[in-house]
């Protein structure tokens, strides 16, 4: 199960009597597996490979074969590895 936090900052400004409240979208998003009834942090692709060290191998050649990138594309590339890794063990 991947779950993501989302962090939104609010920035308020105040003129003479009226506030004006801006939403800051994407300030920061945090990732997380579900392995059992434990939550890991999966940020990069080291954490993610470490999470999942019991298919490290099946797990980069999935990610190279599917054109997957991390930087680029993380929340894609979280939600099709989650979903490669849950039919190998289910």
């Amino acid at each position: 199960q991947l779950l993501k936090k989302e962090k939104k900052e609010i920035q308020e400004d105040l003129y003479s009597s009226n506030v004006v409240q801006r939403f800051i979208q994407g300030a920061d998003s945090a990732y997380y597996l579900k392995i059992g009834n434990v939550y890991h942090a999966v940020n990069n692709n080291r954490s993610l490979q470490n999470v999942l060290k019991d298919h490290k191998k099946e797990l980069k050649k999935f990610i190279r074969t599917q054109q997957l990138s991390m930087r680029k594309q993380r929340e894609i590339t979280l939600i099709k590895v989650t979903a490669w890794y849950d039919s190998l063990t289910h």
